[in-house]
C-alpha cells in the first residue's frame, strides 16, 4: 500500500503545474482504491480473527480457497464502485485543488460522497474495532465462566495449563489487534473525514493536508512496532530473522575469507614454481 501511495502523492505534488484533469483522474483513482481496499482487506481479516479465536472448530470451512477469494474480491469491488463513480463525477470530482495545486477531491454533492467515505472508510475501520473490542469482552466472559471449572480438575493439570496458555495467548493477539486498530484510526480517518465533510476548509489549508500526510506515513511506520511491542510471536521472529541473517553473513564472509587465504596461497605456490623453474634453467644438469 506504501509502495503504491506515496509515489503518486509524490508525483503529484512534483509536476505541478502540469498536471491534467486526467492525470488526477488517474492517479486518484488508483491511490484511494488501495487505501478503501485496505480498509476492507483489514475488516475482512478482523472477521477470520473471529472465527479463528472464537470458533477454532469452524475455521477450516472459513478457510477455504473458495471463501478466501470471495474476500478478497469485495474488498476490491467495493471501492473501486465508489471511485467509478467519482470518475464520472457522481458525488465528487477529482482535480487540480488550490492552493498549492495537488491532486484532491472536490465534492459536488453533501450527501453522496460522504455516503462513499462511510461506506468505504467509516464503516470498515469501526466495525473492525467492534469485532475486537468483542472478541476481547468474549474472551474475559468465558474466562469468568470457566476458570471455577478449570481449577477443579486437579488430575488434569496439564490440560488445564494448556488451556490457560491458550486463553492468554489469544489475549494478547486480541489487545494487538485492537490497539493497532486504534491507532490506524488515528493515523487514517482524520484526512477522509475532514475532506468529505469540511471540503472547503479541508482545500483552503496546505498545512493540514501536509500534517495528514505526515499523520499517514508515521502510521505506516508505527503499526508495525505496535505489533512487536505486544506480540512475542513477532519478537521472537525478528530475533530469529537476525540470527539466521548474522549466521549467513558470518558463513559468506568465512567463505570468502577462505576464498581470499586459498588464492594467495596458489599465488605463492606459482611464484615458488616459477622461481624454481628459473634457478633449473640457469643451472642446467649435466
Amino acid at each position: 500500500m506504501c509502495l503504491i501511495i506515496m509515489p503518486l502523492l509524490t508525483t503529484q505534488t512534483s509536476i505541478y503545474p502540469e498536471p491534467t484533469e486526467m492525470f488526477c483522474t488517474i492517479t486518484m483513482f488508483f491511490c484511494l482504491s488501495v487505501i478503501y481496499t485496505v480498509n476492507w482487506i483489514s475488516l475482512m481479516i478482523a472477521i477470520n480473527r473471529v472465527v479463528a479465536i472464537l470458533f477454532p472448530y469452524s475455521y477450516r470451512y472459513w478457510a477455504r480457497k473458495r471463501t478466501i477469494i470471495t474476500m478478497i474480491l469485495i474488498s476490491w469491488m467495493i471501492p473501486a464502485v465508489c471511485n467509478v463513480l467519482v470518475s464520472f463525477r457522481i458525488g465528487a470530482t477529482f482535480q487540480l485543488t488550490e492552493p498549492w495545486g495537488a491532486c484532491g477531491v472536490k465534492v459536488n454533492n453533501r450527501i453522496i460522497f460522504p455516503l462513499m467515505t462511510v461506506i468505504c472508510v467509516a464503516f470498515p475501520v469501526g466495525l473492525e474495532g467492534v469485532i475486537y473490542l468483542c472478541i476481547f469482552a468474549i474472551l474475559t466472559w468465558r474466562k469468568v465462566r470457566k476458570v471455577r471449572r478449570i481449577s477443579v480438575v486437579a488430575s488434569d493439570s496439564e490440560m488445564s495449563a494448556f488451556r490457560r496458555e491458550v486463553f492468554v495467548r489469544r489475549v494478547k493477539v486480541t489487545r494487538m489487534l485492537f490497539l493497532s486498530n486504534v491507532w490506524y484510526m488515528v493515523c487514517f480517518l482524520p484526512a477522509p473525514i475532514s475532506s468529505s465533510l469540511y471540503p472547503k476548509q479541508y482545500i483552503s489549508q496546505p498545512l493540514l493536508q501536509l500534517y495528514f500526510r505526515s499523520l499517514l506515513a508515521m502510521g505506516y511506520a508505527t503499526i508495525p512496532l505496535i505489533y512487536v511491542a505486544f506480540n512475542n510471536d513477532y519478537r521472537n521472529g525478528i530475533r530469529e530473522f537476525w540470527r539466521k541473517a548474522r549466521r549467513n553473513l558470518g558463513s559468506l564472509m568465512g567463505l570468502e575469507s577462505e576464498r581470499l587465504r586459498k588464492t594467495s596461497e596458489s599465488t605463492k605456490d606459482d611464484g615458488r614454481g616459477s622461481s624454481t623453474k628459473r634457478e633449473t634453467s640457469q643451472f642446467p644438469l649435466k
